[in-house]
């Protein structure tokens, strides 16, 4: 699980395409940051479906969280992440990325708002990794 967010992270870190958006603005809880912003939440994962010897196949969601006070902004951000995701698979420390699956995706008001009064889009992408892991004795 660590070792995806990890890898994810880092990749996104390096992106151009999203670090041109947030810049180093990418973490794992929502603080309120300046705009715009992103945050990685995990979800609960798959149970392993196949069982190949030592290694067994885990699907994991994460949950990509863009903020921003213009629309276009997050659905760029998303656009980005999905793209660079998809078209360059996660390098882990341990175990190998199989796959990545666009789940969902969704954009829409936030309930907050800034200090200065301007509304905040939120959007969010679902994606699954499909992660071949080493099954420890």
């Amino acid at each position: 699980m660590l070792t995806l967010l990890t890898a994810v992270h880092a990749q996104l870190l390096a992106s151009d395409a999203v670090s041109g958006i947030v810049g180093t603005r990418i973490m794992f809880e929502r603080t309120g940051d300046e705009m715009p912003y992103l945050v990685i939440a995990m979800q609960p994962s798959s149970p392993a479906d196949r069982n190949t010897g030592d290694w067994y196949m885990e699907g994991r969601s994460l949950l990509f969280n863009a903020y921003s006070t213009d629309s276009a902004e997050v659905g760029t951000l998303l656009e980005a992440i999905e793209t660079e995701l998809t078209g360059t698979l996660p390098t882990l420390a341990s175990g190998a990325t199989m796959d990545v699956a666009k789940m969902s995706d969704d954009m829409d008001l936030d309930p907050e708002q800034t200090d200065e009064g301007e509304d905040i889009w939120h959007g969010i992408l679902n994606l699954e990794f499909t992660v071949q892991k080493t099954v420890l004795a």
